[in-house]
């Protein structure tokens, strides 16, 4: 075997080793992502955005309650 040839066995040798890290890294993320056994953050994050427009909403109508009985009080 030549040099070369025994060099580009240990060059695909360490791609191959690379390729395992990073398949390790995408599953712990993928696992973050989707949940493993608890909510993922998808999960969550649509959670959060439901809750942060049911609370827009709330603020508005409370607002707009406060605007209307400030009016009639500032009325008489």
């Amino acid at each position: 075997m030549t040099d070369f040839q025994q060099e580009v066995i240990d060059r695909l040798g360490r791609i191959e080793e690379q390729n395992k890290t990073l398949f390790n890294r995408i599953t712990v993320m993928e696992k973050a992502m989707n949940g493993n056994g608890q909510p993922g953050l998808l999960t969550r994050v649509a959670a959060l955005e439901l809750n942060w427009r049911w609370i827009k909403w709330l603020a508005g109508a409370v607002g707009a309650g406060i605007g209307f009985l400030a009016s009639l009080l500032y009325k008489h």
